[in-house]
């Protein structure tokens, strides 16, 4: 069984801006090599983001992280997500992709508690 992904519509913009910073630093080959590690991740939350990524209970009861680095392959982010209802998994608004360690924070600034209205 596989896992539908919801993202608030700002995701994709938090997504594009770290791409953008990565590529203006760190070159090219870095971004894409970015792209492939956030695409490979979101493949894996797909199939089972229970297995792939850790309660982070601190943040918020439901949110959870995942590493998008992988074995020889360095990232500095993490993609903060919930499994929300048996079968989807909601990616919140502009600070679903993190960067280092993630600190405890007021539970409101970064999951919020609802799951996205779907239609």
């Amino acid at each position: 069984m596989g896992y539908q992904l919801y993202a608030h519509p700002r995701y994709k913009a938090d997504e594009r801006n770290v791409l953008v910073y990565t590529g203006e630093h760190w070159g090219d080959e870095q971004k894409y090599e970015y792209v492939a590690l956030i695409l490979e991740a979101l493949a894996k939350l797909a199939v089972s983001p229970t297995t792939h990524g850790s309660a982070r209970v601190d943040i918020h009861p439901m949110a959870r992280v995942f590493r998008i680095a992988q074995p020889g392959r360095r990232a500095a982010h993490v993609i903060l997500y919930a499994v929300v209802e048996p079968g989807s998994v909601w990616f919140p608004h502009g600070k679903a992709l993190l960067q280092g360690v993630l600190k405890p924070r007021p539970r409101s600034q970064l999951l919020r508690r609802h799951a996205p209205q779907h239609t």
